[in-house]
């Protein structure tokens, strides 16, 4: 179970303020005491006083008549600047510059990087920070607030008037913050806050030594992870468990694939299996949920044309507002069959004719829809809070709402959905005036940029890709991707903040050395907060041979619990089963040389067998000299050999019906779809083996396909 420090325990009992580095954190401090309390008897307790360091700064300023920036509000004035310093270049990213900037004047302000020495640099992105920072700052000022990057001096300058009664609602108790940036260090010291011992220097404990395994390759390090994790629980169901990946953002996919097979298995079905096992801290950004990407590509195909494969999906979800869905249905795998790429929505429209097309009451229902959202998006440009109302329009017109019988997930990224709505509205109430499709642009861009995580229950296993100090004490703790080219993480100055500026400011990432003296760090805290520490690496990324860190030399080795990831174990088990099963008994011979080939016989694949030769010298022994092939991997459904053949049958006995243009031009498009529907059947009939034609999975499979014709 999760536990913490005893005298961060205590001061959170007391009523303290307790201040950690991110939201995450913070929420793990409240579960931790929360399961204090219950251990202890306790059913009722006061809410513990946990924040971020950034929520306990805007909080110091929550008195003063100027107010920060929203995130969005903030986010927009750098996407303004940075679209101001590309002009008219289209090869580099506005969005990616905006971010450097914003986090360039973070750093700067932070490390207390003087802005006169910055802005007297002659670079031009020392001139770019500095001017777009000055049009930010102007821009904030002109509606009575601060930008982010102003927070600290404006905090350290209300330290000097601030009351006894301010001071002692500001006091707070500092939790895994070592070391503070020299900017924040200082407004704590103006705010009386001493640089008392974090939670990691006062616990006092023996940190736990960490015992490393190599893994073949990354699927084989995420197989292990997951054995132990389960071994973990089944031991204690109680137990609490942390993994640690660096590079979570590139891998988080492959982890959430891993740990749903194994812990929730039921879910791939559909069915609902309760609280997950498996949260992964931060969430996922806004638009990467399937309601708010179909949602944003809605807006985009009322816009301007989007992938055939986007527009099926949309079409599919909302084709049960129409009152059909079969009949959407066969709309979405109309597009996602087309040949084309992208798709215009007015294309879409004109299929959907009321009289030719079977379920004419869904399709005029779907008509009407796109049509009147399409018409809420008319216009000449204006303000991205204007445009925003009418996405809210226009999503309305298309009926866009949360179904019946979804469940509470769904309903919280509905919620989270309309609420970034509503705070974008605000937001771009003064911005620039845009056209309808950068509007969405931009909406877009916001929902990316917004983490959400719908609320769970307690979750056994928590993914990180923080290696920040945890702060609460896990019952084990698993830190993956520890080779030597990427722990410690290679030394990164920001490119927007001369050099000399971030080496005079000690920025720890900006140094090699500084960067070893993190990871030391970080390894000796996840020691403190747990008493089982695993550290592993690949020994293979690709056909790079890979090497741990040498941050872990001297740790002991830890034994693997299987060598091989799950698709290596499945066939290890088919082999095994096979030779038990068949005992065949098999004979050794050596041939060093190979038999030569006969003379004055053609080599079999012509040209091919030279490629072969050139590339492996066994390689073209063995297909040419051999016979040898490789097997035709096996895929569900039809191969793509043999769905060109069947589409080129169809084709053939549509046009030996129809025999010249001018008939085809004649034919209805019910007629055509008809004609086509009895070509696609006729031809299954021939193409299908009669074996497989008493098999439920190939049947299915040629439907499909008759389908898609």
């Amino acid at each position: 179970m999760y536990n913490l420090d005893s005298f961060l325990d205590q001061a959170l009992t007391n009523g303290q303020q307790v201040l950690v580095r991110s939201s995450q954190r913070a929420a793990a401090v409240r579960l931790a005491h929360a399961a204090r309390q219950l251990a202890v008897g306790k059913r009722v307790w006061p809410t513990p006083r946990v924040v971020s360091v950034g929520r306990w700064l805007e909080s110091l300023l929550a008195e003063s008549p100027q107010r920060l920036l929203t995130p969005h509000e903030e986010w927009l004035l750098w996407l303004d600047q940075a679209e101001t310093i590309l002009g008219e270049r289209p090869r580099w990213s506005v969005e990616r510059l905006a971010d450097r900037l914003r986090r360039a004047a973070m750093l700067a302000s932070d490390y207390a990087i003087p802005w006169p020495r910055l802005a007297a640099d002659p670079a031009p992105e020392s001139i770019w920070l500095t001017q777009a920072t000055r049009a930010v700052e102007q821009a904030a000022a002109a509606s009575g607030a601060l930008a982010r990057h102003q927070l600290n001096a404006a905090v350290l300058a209300a330290a000097a008037t601030a009351t006894e009664s301010q001071r002692q609602r500001a006091s707070a108790q500092n939790g895994g913050l070592d070391p503070l940036a020299p900017g924040i260090a200082a407004v704590q010291t103006a705010w009386g806050l001493s640089a008392s011992a974090t939670a990691g220097g006062a616990s006092g404990g023996q940190a736990a030594l960490g015992q490393v395994m190599a893994a073949e390759d990354a699927e084989d390090e995420i197989a292990q992870v997951v054995e132990w994790a389960q071994a973990c629980l089944q031991h204690s169901a109680e137990a609490r468990l942390l993994v640690v990946v660096p590079d979570l953002s590139a891998r988080r996919a492959a982890f959430a694939r891993s740990f749903s097979q194994r812990f929730e298995p039921r879910s791939w079905l559909g069915a609902a299996s309760g609280d997950p096992a498996v949260a992964f801290e931060g969430g996922l950004p806004l638009a990467d949920y399937r309601e708010v990407r179909l949602a944003l590509g809605a807006l985009q195909w009322l816009t301007q044309p989007v992938e055939v494969a986007l527009a099926g999906d949309v079409v599919e979800s909302l084709s049960p507002r129409w009152g059909e869905s079969l009949v959407g249905n066969r709309w979405a795998n109309r597009l996602r069959g087309s040949i084309r790429d992208t798709i215009e929505l007015e294309e879409f429209l004109r299929w959907l004719d009321p009289q030719a097309e079977p379920g004419g009451e869904a399709a005029r229902r779907a008509l009407a829809a796109w049509r009147s959202a399409r018409d809420r998006l008319a216009g000449p440009p204006r303000s991205l809070g204007q445009w925003t109302a009418a996405f809210t329009e226009a999503l309305d017109a298309l009926d866009w709402r949360v179904t019946e019988g979804a469940d509470s997930a769904v309903h919280q990224i509905h919620e989270a959905w309309v609420a970034l709505l509503a705070a974008v509205a605000q937001a771009g109430a003064a911005s620039r005036s845009r056209s309808a499709r950068d509007a969405v642009g931009v909406l877009r861009r916001l929902a990316a940029r917004e983490p959400f995580a719908p609320a769970t229950g307690d979750c056994p296993i928590t993914v990180t890709g923080s290696v920040d100090d945890p702060v609460v004490h896990h019952d084990g703790i698993w830190v993956c991707g520890l080779q030597a080219d990427v722990w410690p993480a290679p030394a990164t100055l920001d490119p927007l903040l001369p050099w000399y500026l971030q080496r005079d400011a000690r920025i720890e990432q900006a140094t090699p050395d500084g960067a070893a003296a993190a990871a030391r760090r970080a390894l000796s805290l996840w020691g403190l907060r747990t008493g089982e520490l695993r550290l592993s690496y690949s020994r293979k990324r690709e056909d790079a041979v890979l090497v741990p860190s040498p941050l872990l030399e001297g740790m002991p080795a830890v034994p693997r619990r299987n060598p091989t990831g799950l698709a290596r174990r499945q066939r290890d088990a088919s082999l095994q089963a096979f030779a038990i099963a068949g005992k065949p008994a098999l004979d050794g011979f050596v041939d060093e040389r190979g038999s030569a080939w006969p003379t004055g016989s053609p080599i079999r694949g012509g040209a091919a067998a030279l490629g072969h030769q050139n590339e492996c010298a066994f390689r073209g022994y063995a297909r040419s000299r051999l016979g040898a092939r490789y097997d035709d991997a096996e895929q569900p459904g039809i191969d793509a050999s043999e769905r060109g053949r069947f589409l080129h049958g169809v084709l053939q006995r549509v046009w030996g019906e129809l025999g010249a243009l001018t008939q085809l031009q004649a034919r209805s498009a019910a007629e055509l779809e008809s004609l086509i529907l009895s070509a696609a059947q006729a031809q299954a009939v021939v193409q299908l083996p009669a074996a497989s034609r008493r098999e439920l999975p190939g049947a299915r499979s040629w439907a499909r396909e008759i389908e898609r014709a």
